[in-house]
């Protein structure tokens, strides 16, 4: 009799998803994200780790607008996700946050310029979230660092986010969950940052 009523449910949920998967959504990035990775307190570091400088990340996606896909209750593609934030300011704005939340003193790229003071700056090259019972959101960014105008650092970092339920389809939770990717790849940047503070 449960496994019956199991069936039934599915049926009956099938065309229900298949009715909500038509219609472009539009996904905004927030971070931090609301149900990211909590690694810090809002008090301040009892000592600050060092400075860096933050400098411009470029959006070398191939695709600018199309972030993913709604899909049907087949899994069959029915509609677009499209991207209204801004990258690039999105992708400054995360970097610093992360850094300062970890005890690293943001200072602007005149003060480091002829200094010792690392430059980190990137391109962002993944952005995208699938979903069908579930989110799963996706980010690559690569990170340089520069040290008086010269490279001392490079590496490519990926994330992943979202797992939770696609009850909606909603183009706030495609958002979150690649808020929450690029959040897990900027908090695996940070933990290097000690190996590229003694890179010179």
């Amino acid at each position: 009799m449960r496994t019956v009523a199991i069936v039934l449910g599915l049926s009956l949920l099938v065309p229900w998803v298949n009715g909500c998967a038509f219609g472009t959504r539009h996904a905004t990035l927030i971070y931090p994200p609301a149900s990211g990775i909590t690694v810090a307190t809002n008090a301040p570091p009892q000592a600050q780790l060092g400075k860096v400088s933050v400098g411009t990340f470029s959006d070398e996606r191939a695709e600018k607008v199309v972030i993913g896909y709604v899909r049907n209750g087949y899994g069959m593609k029915t509609a677009e996700v499209h991207l209204d934030s801004d990258v690039v300011p999105f992708i400054n704005a995360a970097v610093q946050h992360e850094l300062k939340q970890a005890g690293w003193e943001i200072v602007d790229q005149q003060t480091a310029t002829n200094s010792n003071i690392p430059v980190i700056s990137g391109e962002v090259l993944v952005l995208h979230c699938d979903a069908y019972m579930s989110y799963e959101g996706d980010a690559t960014v690569m990170i340089h660092a520069t040290r008086n105008g010269h490279e001392v650092f490079k590496k490519t970092y990926s994330g992943n986010g979202g797992g939770h339920m696609n009850w909606g389809m909603t183009g706030k939770s495609y958002g979150i969950a690649i808020s929450e990717a690029v959040q897990e790849a900027l908090l695996n940047f940070v933990r290097d940052m000690p190996t590229i503070m003694r890179q010179e």
